[in-house]
C-alpha cells in the first residue's frame, strides 16, 4: 500500500498543532509501512503573497499537475491531506481522483464552512456561515472574518463555495473527536457515511517521575490569539491570582500585547525547543486550555495527561471529549475564572494524585501505536 501525505504548512514562525500532527504522522507511518511507501508532498505559507494567493486559492493548476504526476509515477493508492489551504486548493483531490487514487482529508479546523476556520467571532461562538451550507457564506464577508480584510474575505468565501462543489472528490473526511463528528452530522455539513473518527496521538517522552510540588501553578501552550482566551487568562493572573505563577509558551498576533501586560508572576517564552515541552509541562501543576472556540482536538491536553499533569478548560467543544471533570482535570467557569482556578489549585494531595493517575490512564488510548494501527486499518478499508 502506497500513501501520499500532503500538507500546507503555516508560516514557520507560527507552528501550530496541525503541523506537529502531520510531522508525527509522517514519521510513524514511515516506521510502520516503510519510507518508500509513504511519500511526502508539502508546501509552506512562507511563500505566500497576495498575487500567489489569488492565483492558487480557487484552483491551483500548478499543484494539480504535480499531484497528478506524483500519483501516476509512484502508483499511489491513497492521498491523505492534512491541510490544503491556502496554496494547494481542492485541485489536489481532483488530480488524485483522475489518477486513480483514493482521497482522505483530515479536518483540523472548520474552514470549509467558516472563513476564519474557528466558528468564532466578536468574542463568542458563531454559526452564521454554517447556515449557508451550499451558498456563498455572506456573513464571513460582511464581518471581514479572514484577516479583517473585506477583499481577502471575498476571495476566501468564493473558494469555500468552489471547494464544496468538489466534496465528491474526497472519499472520506477524518474527524479527531466525537464532538467534531456530531457537529458536522447534526448540522448536515457532511454525511455520516463519509466521516471516519481518528484522533491525533502524542509522542513518547523521556520525562521522569512527576513530583507534586511544581515551579508553576498553570502552564499555557499555544498560539497567542484572541480565540485562545489568553487575554482573559493574563488579566485574571494580574488582578486575582497575583500570588500564583503562570507559564505561557507560544507566539502569535498578541505577543507584543501579552509581553506588555505580563507581571512578575507571569513567565512568557515565545520560542521553545519542542523536545523540551514535556519538561516545562512537568514543572506545572496543571495545563490550562482556555480556548474560546470549539477546537478540533487538543494535542497539548493529551501530552500533559500522558505525563500525569491534569488539565483545566471550559466545558465546550472537544474538551467535553477529553476532560472528565473531577477525574483527569476540571471544567472552569468563565464568568468567575479566578475563583474557579483557585478551587482547582486548592485540591488535596490525595485528590491530586488521583487526577494524575487518571490522566495517565486516559492518555493511554492516544498512544502512537494504537492510533497508527487504527489509521493503517482505515487505509486498508478505503483501498478495498
Amino acid at each position: 500500500m502506497k500513501v501520499l501525505l500532503i500538507h500546507n504548512y503555516y508560516r514557520s514562525r507560527l507552528i501550530g498543532g496541525e503541523d506537529v500532527a502531520f510531522k508525527r504522522e509522517l514519521i510513524a507511518l514511515r516506521r510502520r509501512l516503510g519510507r518508500e511507501n509513504v511519500i511526502e508532498y508539502t508546501v509552506s505559507s512562507d511563500q505566500l503573497n497576495s498575487t500567489y494567493l489569488i492565483s492558487n486559492i480557487l484552483f491551483s493548476f500548478r499543484h494539480f499537475f504535480h499531484i497528478l504526476k506524483e500519483v501516476r509515477n509512484n502508483k499511489i493508492e491513497i492521498i491523505h491531506c492534512h491541510n490544503y489551504f491556502p496554496l494547494l486548493s481542492f485541485s489536489i483531490f481532483l488530480a488524485a481522483r483522475i489518477a486513480g487514487a483514493k482521497t482522505i482529508l483530515t479536518l483540523h479546523n472548520f474552514r470549509l464552512w467558516c472563513p476564519s476556520g474557528y466558528l468564532y467571532r466578536s468574542g463568542k461562538i458563531c454559526h452564521d456561515c454554517v447556515k449557508f451550507r451550499w451558498k456563498l457564506p455572506f456573513p464571513g464577508i460582511r464581518y471581514k472574518c479572514y484577516h479583517n480584510s473585506f477583499f481577502r474575505s471575498i476571495i476566501l468565501a468564493m473558494s469555500i463555495l468552489i471547494y464544496r462543489q468538489h466534496f465528491r472528490f474526497v472519499d472520506f473526511f477524518i474527524t479527531l473527536t466525537p464532538f467534531q463528528s456530531n457537529f458536522l452530522i447534526s448540522n448536515k455539513l457532511l454525511p455520516a457515511s463519509k466521516i471516519r473518527l481518528k484522533p491525533n496521538f502524542y509522542a513518547p517522552t523521556k520525562v521522569g517521575p512527576i513530583e507534586y510540588t511544581r515551579e508553576f501553578d498553570l502552564i499555557f501552550i499555544g498560539k497567542l490569539e484572541t480565540q485562545k482566551g489568553v487575554e482573559e487568562l493574563v488579566n485574571v493572573f494580574k488582578s486575582q491570582l497575583y500570588n500564583k505563577k503562570l507559564l505561557m509558551i507560544g507566539n502569535g498576533p498578541l505577543l507584543a500585547e501579552i509581553q506588555a501586560k505580563k507581571t512578575e508572576n507571569i513567565t512568557l517564552l515565545d520560542s521553545v525547543d519542542p523536545s523540551q515541552i514535556p519538561t516545562y509541562i512537568a514543572r506545572s501543576l496543571y495545563l490550562i486550555q482556555p480556548s474560546l472556540w470549539y477546537e478540533t482536538f487538543g494535542l497539548t491536553i493529551i501530552e500533559a495527561m500522558s505525563i500525569g499533569v491534569p488539565v483545566l478548560g471550559y466545558p465546550i467543544g472537544t474538551r467535553l471529549d477529553l476532560i472528565e471533570n473531577g477525574k483527569n482535570g476540571f471544567f472552569l467557569n468563565r464568568e468567575d475564572l479566578g475563583t474557579s482556578i483557585l478551587q482547582c489549585l486548592n485540591v488535596g494531595e490525595k485528590e491530586y494524585n488521583e487526577l494524575q493517575e487518571n490522566s495517565k490512564s486516559f492518555a493511554e488510548r492516544f498512544k502512537e501505536e494504537r492510533v497508527i494501527e487504527k489509521q493503517i486499518n482505515l487505509y486498508a478499508e478505503i483501498v478495498k
